[in-house]
């Protein structure tokens, strides 16, 4: 999904279609997030509720 993404082909392909757009936006929300919390800790194991909140601030979910 993310290949299809950069090429442009993705987003053609859920042009028409809103239960496949409300996927897109949800993984690219969650896919920031991820990324976001890698900064803190790459293996996840030891984040904070603080540390999660301030991700969900930055990435305004």
């Amino acid at each position: 999904m993310k290949t299809g993404r950069r090429v442009g082909a993705f987003k053609q392909y859920i042009v028409g279609r809103s239960s496949e757009a409300t996927f897109a936006d949800a993984f690219e929300k969650q896919e920031s997030i991820i990324r976001y919390l890698g900064g803190f800790d790459s293996t996840g194991e030891n984040l904070q509720i603080t540390q999660k909140q301030e991700a969900a601030k930055h990435c305004k979910c």
